[in-house]
């Protein structure tokens, strides 16, 4: 064989390589910019009643601007497999059709409300790396609530009034005295640290109900936290959320460790005694 038809042989196998390739690519493109969904199996029917199984579905993928069907379609995520494998159908679906949330039986005793205990209600908090203990609160954790809100100063008693003599510069000092305490005095009573909930279950993190589903929070973190409380500490909630400073932080506890206790306010008083 010549070395021209070896040559010919080698170019025209590398232009097969090169079109293998960008079609490959082209495909891994393609499903970045799409959206998976599951379907079921050609072949495979299923009627109202029926369970879905893994080998009954498989992964199709559509552009992102597909239309409404990526939104109503069961995505191919770990989460929505979990979701669906062993769940009854409350209709029937045909060969090759998208599986769609609607299709599937809603199980009360499964939905996030059937966590919360008789008698007590959720609460979602904001909080971020920091106020949630770099993101070590997980579904489950018991956790203390802090904030740091302003209380207005009890009034001081007012000064008595002045009299129409000439006032005397040891007057002027002690007014200037006064005045400066005032403020001080306002100051150090306007800012006060409080710990309002104590013992406090965690529900959620974000939309994570799971260890597992938290788990896979970790790299981006949360940005709520959903508590169980009881109908009192919700009211008490609210009214901090709305006076707080800065949020809430919260404090994670042992998980044997329930104890709770009234604990004292601080402020900037308490650090100078502390101090």
């Amino acid at each position: 064989m010549s070395s021209r038809r070896l040559l010919l042989i080698g170019l025209a196998l590398g232009i097969v390589a090169v079109i293998l390739l960008n079609i490959y690519l082209g495909q891994i493109r393609s499903q970045q910019r799409s959206v998976a969904v599951l379907r079921l199996a050609p072949g495979v029917s299923l009627s109202r009643g029926d369970v879905v199984s893994e080998s009954s579905m498989v992964t199709e993928y559509l552009p992102s601007d597909f239309g409404s069907i990526t939104r109503l379609a069961v995505p191919d995520t770990e989460e929505s497999r979990a979701f669906i494998l062993g769940r009854k159908l409350n209709d029937d679906v045909g060969s090759g059709d998208f599986l769609l949330l609607e299709h599937f039986t809603d199980e009360p005793e499964e939905r996030f409300v059937a966590r919360i205990a008789e008698g007590s209600r959720a609460m979602t908090v904001p909080v971020d790396q920091a106020t949630s203990v770099a993101y070590f609160v997980d579904p489950g954790s018991r956790v203390d609530v802090i904030a740091t809100f302003e209380k207005p100063p009890a009034p001081r008693p007012a000064p008595p009034p002045e009299t129409t003599a000439t006032r005397t510069e040891d007057d002027v000092r002690k007014a200037l005295v006064a005045q400066a305490q005032t403020q001080l005095y306002a100051a150090s009573a306007v800012v006060r640290t409080r710990t309002v909930l104590q013992n406090v279950r965690v529900l959620a993190v974000g939309q994570a109900t799971t260890r597992g589903n938290y788990l896979g929070l970790q790299d981006s973190g949360f940005s709520t936290v959903t508590l169980e409380v009881t109908p009192e500490q919700a009211e008490m909630l609210a009214f901090t959320l709305s006076q707080a400073r800065r949020g809430l932080n919260l404090s994670l506890r042992n998980p044997v460790d329930e104890g709770t206790g009234e604990l004292p306010t601080v402020t900037f008083g308490t650090l100078r005694t502390e101090g």
